[in-house]
């Protein structure tokens, strides 16, 4: 049985037609002109990936202290997922030392990124928590999410 080749990637890749092929242009200080993103990290991300926190580049990182009290649930363990909490805790550790977590701080190996935790006082009034009947850990996390918008609605939360 005859085996079919594989695709062949020659050059770079085109923009597919319905996309834009112009990109933001610079502004003043050199960087593109686009809107800031803030990502709100749930605790399985961490647990996968502890350098999570550094891979979005000059985005914001938001991290509910919800997800900081179950990475501290996880960090007993042999397993990679009981790594990756404690390896997480480590560098929020390091970056407490000189800022408080509850401001926007720069992180280490990003490009521009920040990074905040978000407390459950930041958001007193969470609407996920009063759409549905109960408050997870899950709704602890939407509100942050929500909460972060409404403050910052310039941002893509």
């Amino acid at each position: 049985m005859a085996t079919l080749p594989g695709p062949k990637r020659v050059g770079k890749a085109q923009p597919m037609p319905n996309q834009s092929s112009e990109k933001a242009a610079p502004t003043s200080q050199g960087r593109k002109d686009v809107t800031t993103k803030i990502f709100v990290l749930d605790t399985c991300v961490l647990l996968f990936d502890h350098s999570a926190l550094t891979n979005f580049e000059d985005n914001k990182v938001a991290i509910p202290i919800t997800v900081l009290e179950e990475l501290d649930r996880f960090k007993v363990g042999n397993e990679t997922k009981h790594f990756e909490a404690r390896e997480c805790i480590r560098i929020l550790d390091r970056l407490s030392q000189s800022h408080s977590l509850q401001d926007w701080i720069p992180v280490e190996n990003a490009m521009d990124g920040q990074l905040r935790v978000i407390m459950d006082t930041d958001c007193p009034d969470g609407n996920a928590s009063s759409v549905f009947s109960e408050r997870t850990n899950d709704h602890k996390i939407l509100d942050a999410a929500l909460c972060l918008q409404a403050k910052d609605p310039e941002s893509k939360v």
